[in-house]
């Protein structure tokens, strides 16, 4: 896809997700692919921006968690599957993991994904992946936080109010 890196945008985007201890991904989500990453996901996750794929992010997930990241990929896909037969639409997904850190330690992981179908490169479902570090709430925040929808309001920082709202929220059980 060609993201430029010193786009104003994109070091704009990159400041704020440093200040956020963020990082995120675009890419296409049918073919699994991720066109960009950004630098800050080496900070989090000793991941190279520039390597990134989404078998990282996989190997990278806490063995406890990989049940439900494997029923986090499963609707991933059927979410995809959806806007692509309908070619249109866009969807919001959202949850928390453990995610190793570069220390070799975990970290609590909030994955915000904005699904959005375009015919533009080609048709297909692209994806907006918001990576967040949550370890600094309350312990108090249920551990199997769960989003799938189409209210934006989710797709946000994340605070206390959104996280503990998102299992009442949702339809589906996760």
């Amino acid at each position: 896809m060609g993201i430029d890196r010193s786009d104003p945008l994109i070091l704009e985007l990159e400041r704020m997700s440093e200040i956020n201890k963020q990082f995120f991904h675009i890419g296409d989500i049918l073919q699994m692919k991720i066109f960009f990453s950004s630098r800050r996901i080496k900070q989090m996750t000793g991941i190279d921006p520039d390597e990134s794929s989404p078998y990282h992010i996989m190997e990278a997930t806490h063995p406890s968690c990989m049940d439900r990241h494997n029923l986090a990929r499963a609707h991933m896909f059927q979410t995809a599957h959806d806007l692509l037969l309908a070619e249109k639409g866009n969807a919001l997904m959202s949850f928390n993991m453990n995610i190793r850190n570069p220390g070799g330690g975990y970290s609590d992981m909030l994955f915000q994904l904005y699904f959005f179908y375009s015919a533009v490169p080609y048709k297909s479902v692209f994806i907006l992946k918001v990576h967040t570090l949550i370890d600094w709430f309350d312990k108090k925040i249920p551990p199997d936080f769960y989003y799938l929808g189409n209210d934006m309001s989710y797709f946000r920082y994340p605070d206390e109010k959104m996280l503990t709202e998102g299992n009442q929220a949702s339809k589906v059980v996760f």
